[in-house]
C-alpha cells in the first residue's frame, strides 16, 4: 500500500512537471515569429532585394552575352579584312 502511494505521488509529481513544460511551450509558440508585423514588413523587404539580385544578374548575363557575341563579331570580321 505504500508503495502504490509512493507511486501516486511519483506521478502526480510528473504530471505537474509535464504540464509545467506545456505551458512553456505554448507561452514560446503563442510569440512566433509569424505574428510579428515587424517580420513581415522585413520578410517584404528581404523578397525585394532578391528580387533586385536577380535583376542584376540578368541584365549582367545579357551584357557578358552581348560582349561576347560583339567582341566574336568585330574580331571574325576584322580576320575577315586582314585576310584578302
Amino acid at each position: 500500500m505504500e508503495t502504490d502511494n509512493k507511486l501516486l505521488i511519483r506521478i502526480d509529481e510528473r504530471q505537474i512537471k509535464m504540464s509545467e513544460d506545456i505551458d512553456e511551450i505554448k507561452k514560446s509558440l503563442d510569440c512566433t515569429v509569424k505574428n510579428n508585423d515587424d517580420f513581415k514588413a522585413f520578410k517584404k523587404k528581404v523578397d525585394t532585394l532578391w528580387d533586385e539580385r536577380n535583376k542584376l544578374l540578368g541584365w549582367m548575363m545579357g551584357a557578358g552575352l552581348v560582349g561576347g557575341v560583339t567582341g566574336s563579331f568585330l574580331k571574325n570580321l576584322v580576320s575577315g579584312v586582314f585576310e584578302k
